[in-house]
């Protein structure tokens, strides 16, 4: 299936190209945009990749902080918990809305526009039924992704497991 949706995307993107809908000089930025158009999620790369994953880590940092500061074991960053959060953030930003998903794990989700770790962190701290999650005492991993929507509007989710 990756395959296809590769294949999809090379193919759409060489008529959009030689069709000059794209231009060649543009073709790179208009990728994402054009997999999106495909229903199709593409991870983004370069600087706005390198923000997500500051977002992502830094709000890992803080949660572990947080939990040690209230007699909680640091948790453990899980790549399936990860990559799941990711998704859903940019499903939650395809869609300019936040939602709960429906896996079965403790879950936050934010979207705000100033971006930042801190932003998301203390969204979640202020809020009851968030901050529950992240003080759980049973959970062992974590997994956060960030994504932003075509305004700049940053989305993230956490999802805390045992």
């Amino acid at each position: 299936m990756k395959n296809l949706k590769r294949a999809a995307i090379v193919m759409a993107s060489a008529v959009a190209i030689s069709g000059g809908i794209i231009s060649p000089a543009n073709a790179q930025s208009s990728l994402p945009s054009l997999a999106t158009a495909l229903g199709l999620h593409v991870m983004p790369s370069g600087p706005v990749a390198q923000n997500a994953a500051h977002i992502e880590n830094e709000t890992i940092r803080l949660l572990n902080d947080y939990r040690v500061s209230h007699g909680l074991n640091r948790l453990a960053v899980d790549p399936g918990l990860t990559a799941q959060a990711r998704d859903w953030s940019q499903r939650l930003a395809d869609g300019a809305a936040t939602r709960h998903s429906n896996h079965n794990v403790f879950e936050n989700v934010a979207m705000n526009s100033q971006a930042g770790p801190a932003t998301f962190f203390n969204q979640w701290k202020n809020s009851p039924g968030h901050n529950r999650n992240m003080l759980e005492a049973g959970v062992t991993k974590v997994g956060v992704g960030v994504a932003f929507d075509t305004a700049g509007k940053a989305y993230s989710t956490m999802q805390l497991s045992w």
